[in-house]
């Protein structure tokens, strides 16, 4: 119970608080934070080297910001410009709905500060979660909103739509200041996008009939958040100059499981194999259209999980700004080359697997992932028993062992995963 003046002492890599700390708990935890802020320190400085692996291969980090103010923090950390401006958040917490001239300022905001690097502005994402008043105002009473009237599909229908075309002409408008690209959530197959398109081509007329200037050649992209668009994106590639792959909503659709629940939200998971087919298979429909992809959500920030998307296909990664700094330390490894090495020994242990079952090469590989995925998993719940068990070790032991199974658990971790991609991709 937490009352009145009492000392709280919160860990939230760890999911931690902690009432009243003895001393030394304390100082051990102030020791914690100034190795963070000494690293934190290292990585920044390292923020003008060139992103490349060791193998030469590119790497580019974007942000991923909801208003110009995180622009700045972002910059700092050194992103190359910003691979989606979330806009709904003009709407979220305000009676009064933006104007075309409020749409125009906020992308002029962001254009001004990034000096020429290149901007992508999403069109609002509302619905499920993300409500506003006018949504409130309308009382859909949807029985499940997160697959109900949200995002592209508001955009589209009637109670949308005159927001959508006012958010446009800001958005065309700015695009006559700087290198800006637009991007449209949650579009589920062609015909979706072919509507949207024909909005924007709407809006492109009106513009030019009144003589304001705007970029007539702007940039259109979608994000592939749900496994219908993943399934075609060969067919969406010829109807769009970009992707963005947003692994929020992708791993919730592709698994059927709201990450908040907490009742199913351990089916949450990043490295499940049908979303790396998912993802590889995007990248693959990317590369043979010659138009760029690009990754976004949590997944991308995770350094343990970074490799992985580069070693498919993806090395745009989309954060924000505290994520950034946390991969600015994979810059110089060699990710590619571990790749190979770490499929390679998959292939080896599965033919020594092979040999002694009696089972085929893919039987194996199967068995040798499957095994990498209950040896993570049961280090990761180790790594995470501190959480809800009391252990009678000194908390500076406990952390000793913690931090072990943690780096064992990662290596492990990376090694399933790169073993994965090879099964689902092979």
């Amino acid at each position: 119970m937490v009352e009145t003046d009492d000392l709280l002492l919160i860990d939230g890599a760890a999911g931690i608080v902690i009432v009243n700390p003895s001393a030394a708990t304390v100082a051990e935890f102030r020791d914690e934070q100034r190795r963070q802020v000494a690293v934190n320190s290292q990585l920044h400085a390292m923020r003008d080297l060139p992103a490349r692996t060791l193998c030469e291969h590119d790497i580019q980090l974007y942000a991923n910001i909801d208003n110009p103010d995180e622009l700045d923090d972002a910059l700092e950390y050194g992103a190359m410009g910003v691979g989606l401006f979330r806009t709904e958040f003009l709407f979220m917490g305000h009676d009064e709905l933006p104007d075309e001239q409020r749409h125009y300022e906020n992308a002029i905001a962001v254009l001004d500060k990034l000096k020429g690097r290149p901007a992508t502005i999403r069109t609002f994402d509302l619905g499920a979660d993300k409500l506003a008043p006018f949504l409130d105002a309308a009382d859909l009473e949807e029985a499940n909103p997160a697959l109900g009237l949200r995002s592209i599909r508001l955009c589209l229908a009637e109670l949308g739509r005159p927001l959508f075309h006012t958010q446009l002409r800001g958005l065309l408008r700015a695009s006559a200041h700087g290198p800006l690209k637009l991007m449209f959530p949650m579009i589920s197959g062609v015909a979706e996008l072919r509507a949207t398109k024909a909005v924007v081509d709407e809006v492109k007329a009106e513009l030019a009939a009144e003589g304001i200037p705007f970029d007539d050649r702007v940039k259109l992209g979608i994000m592939i958040e749900m496994p219908s668009a993943a399934l075609t994106a060969d067919l969406l590639a010829q109807e769009c100059d970009f992707f963005s792959i947003g692994t929020n909503d992708l791993i919730q659709y592709t698994m059927a499981v709201d990450r908040v629940n907490e009742y199913v939200s351990y089916l949450y998971e990043p490295l499940h194999p049908s979303l790396l087919r998912l993802i590889g298979t995007v990248a693959a429909a990317a590369k043979a259209a010659n138009i760029p992809v690009t990754i976004c959500g949590e997944m991308a920030g995770e350094p343990m999980i970074a490799p992985v998307l580069v070693g498919l296909g993806l090395p745009p990664l989309i954060l924000n700004g505290a994520l950034m700094g946390g991969l600015l330390g994979l810059r110089r490894i060699g990710t590619l080359s571990l790749a190979y090495v770490a499929i390679g020994t998959s292939r080896v242990l599965a033919a020594l697997a092979a040999s002694a079952l009696g089972l085929g090469l893919t039987g194996a590989l199967a068995v040798v992932t499957l095994a990498s995925y209950v040896m993570a998993g049961t280090l990761w719940w180790l790594c995470r028993a501190e959480a809800h068990l009391e252990w009678s070790a000194p908390r500076g032991d406990r952390n000793t062992v913690f931090r072990t199974l943690y780096r064992a658990s990662s290596a492990i971790g990376v090694l399933m995963a790169l073993t994965t991609v090879d099964v689902v991709l092979a």
